[in-house]
């Protein structure tokens, strides 16, 4: 899964997407997605023409109708967010652009912790992922904010900073990390020997099979 959206402005069409999918998102969250962190054209983006825009907007097969009455939806979202101070708008060379504000990239952040899932390969390579991490007091928030999200991304904890998955997670446990700002208190390795690693078998023994 890849954490960082990639998006390329290249003479008014995307030339590089990559957005995270899930079915909770609402529509508000998915014109968020789409913006990313670059700058839009509005009209791509309330008629979007790409394969994956149109997939994200649920508009892959809907007739004309229905198109018309999902863009009136993009657009009433827009402006939503707009008045929330989410996204901005800009004019330059007699076209309108839309791209997100601090806050908007704040939100958007949110959005991906919230739907952060870690995905499993086919098979197990027998190594075990240690995340391991001493976080000052004066950051506890955040110490505990990072302890919760190891918890329900599926992490046994071995102790209270010390937490252990059977699959390769590096690149959410950086994006987790840095969410909080303390990317530089958190270790991540993979161990290929563990001794007695029976525990840690009999708890992921269902994604093990």
């Amino acid at each position: 899964m890849s954490l960082k959206q990639k998006y390329k402005l290249h003479k008014g069409k995307f030339a590089e997407i990559d957005i995270p999918q899930s079915g909770r998102w609402e529509l508000s969250k998915k014109v968020l997605a789409a913006i990313g962190t670059g700058a839009v054209l509005l009209t791509l983006l309330v008629a979007p023409g790409t394969v994956k825009l149109l997939k994200l907007f649920d508009m892959e097969r809907a007739d004309f109708r229905e198109k018309q009455k999902k863009k009136e939806r993009i657009m009433r979202a827009i402006k939503r967010l707009k008045k929330n101070r989410l996204v901005a708008m800009y004019e330059k060379n007699g076209e309108l652009f839309i791209e997100l504000t601090i806050s908007g990239k704040k939100r958007l952040l949110n959005y991906q912790l919230e739907n952060l899932v870690l995905q499993k390969p086919s098979k197990w390579d027998g190594k075990w992922r240690i995340v391991i991490f001493d976080i000052p007091e004066k950051h506890k928030k955040a110490r505990e904010a990072l302890r919760h999200n190891l918890h329900r991304l599926g992490f046994y904890p071995l102790q209270r900073s010390v937490f252990a998955y059977p699959y390769s997670c590096k690149d959410e446990i950086d994006f987790v990390s840095e969410f909080f700002a303390v990317g530089n208190f958190v270790n991540y390795f993979e161990a290929n020997y563990f001794d007695d690693d029976s525990k840690l078998k009999l708890h992921f023994q269902d994604l093990l099979d």
